[in-house]
């Protein structure tokens, strides 16, 4: 994957993570995040960075492929997962939904959706699951660009097979 590729995966993964996902607040307030997550990290060769929108991101450096979490529990519940989805979509371009259900997750009503669009050009792949528990939303997401998106999915779905909420 080239430098413009891993670049557009990483303007879409703060795309995700600045939009509806987590509050806007001033500077001095602090992001109220949910405790007591359990998850396996994605393995090698998947690096863990420091995204201030997300709990935790792992990006593959060769492929640019994305697997992160966030968490927000700052009473944004209230609104519906339809909603939660729309505003983590900002930001896509030529956006197009090609598939998208609701699924039982960790004990809970979740939407799934596999997305299609462009981000400064770019074909990408969004792949993501929110839910609300405990008066918290999550949003796990995997992105990647539609030629490398494939080689680590599965990656993404022993992540999410792993991550339980209390």
């Amino acid at each position: 994957m080239d430098m413009k590729q891993k670049c557009a995966s990483t303007i879409v993964l703060l795309s995700l993570c600045l939009s509806g996902c987590i509050s806007i607040s001033t500077p001095k307030a602090e992001k109220k995040i949910a405790k007591g997550i359990d998850f396996t990290a994605p393995k090698n060769p998947y690096a863990e960075f420091q995204l201030d929108s997300a709990d935790r991101a792992w990006q593959n450096p060769s492929t640019g492929n994305t697997i992160s979490f966030m968490s927000s529990c700052d009473g944004s519940g209230d609104q519906s997962l339809e909603s939660l989805f729309e505003s983590s979509i900002e930001g896509i371009e030529n956006l197009r939904i090609s598939d998208q259900r609701k699924i039982p997750f960790n004990q809970r009503e979740a939407l799934e959706s596999t997305i299609l669009g462009k981000v400064d050009g770019i074909g990408i792949q969004v792949r993501l699951i929110i839910f609300k528990k405990n008066n918290c939303t999550f949003n796990l997401s995997y992105i990647g660009s539609l030629s490398s998106y494939m080689k680590g999915y599965s990656d993404f779905a022993n992540f999410v097979k792993e991550f339980k909420v209390p």
